[in-house]
């Protein structure tokens, strides 16, 4: 498993999870987190559609 990423830190066990950057974080880190932040805001609006 030599291709892996490292995608982080993301804060759970809260109301809704935070993603957060480091200072020192690369474009490609910053669109990472992104993404995974992305996702996360689509599946609680396909939620919340549901109830």
């Amino acid at each position: 498993m030599t291709d892996t990423e490292l995608i982080g830190p993301i804060q759970m066990g809260l109301n809704k999870p935070i993603h957060f950057t480091d200072i020192e974080s690369s474009v490609r880190d910053i669109v990472n987190i992104t993404a995974v932040a992305v996702i996360d805001a689509l599946v609680d609006k396909k939620k919340a559609s549901i109830k």
